[in-house]
């Protein structure tokens, strides 16, 4: 009986010892589990002649004769930092508003239509 007891008793202390470790992994790792993309549009983000000339192009480049037709919300910058994407930071065009590729807003990007 008490070899039972103690079987039971080192079983059970396993048993919460698993959740513990789930706990302080996610305690201690909490930007592997927390990183997003983060789009902007806000200025100086919204204008294509700065988006080209600093964040597209970097240093030591020069370019001219930008031409961008659409409107303002069709253009911003990302940071993917810490993400799995594989890029750092860009330029995002879409056709529509920008924020809809967000997943913070509630998007549904990418749409996945089952044809």
């Amino acid at each position: 009986m008490l070899k039972l007891f103690l079987f039971i008793s080192i079983f059970s202390y396993f048993c919460y010892m698993k959740y513990i470790i789930y706990f302080l992994f996610f305690l201690l790792f909490p930007n592997s589990i927390l990183s997003q993309i983060v789009i902007d549009n806000n200025a100086p983000y919204n204008n294509a002649n700065w988006l080209v000339d600093n964040i597209l192009l970097g240093g030591g480049v020069v370019a001219s004769n930008h031409s961008f037709q659409g409107d303002p919300f069709q253009i911003g910058w990302f940071n993917a930092t810490n993400t799995n994407l594989g890029i750092d930071s860009g330029i995002v065009l879409s056709t529509g508003d920008i924020y809809s590729l967000d997943p913070i807003n509630g998007s549904t990007f990418p749409a996945i239509v089952n044809a």
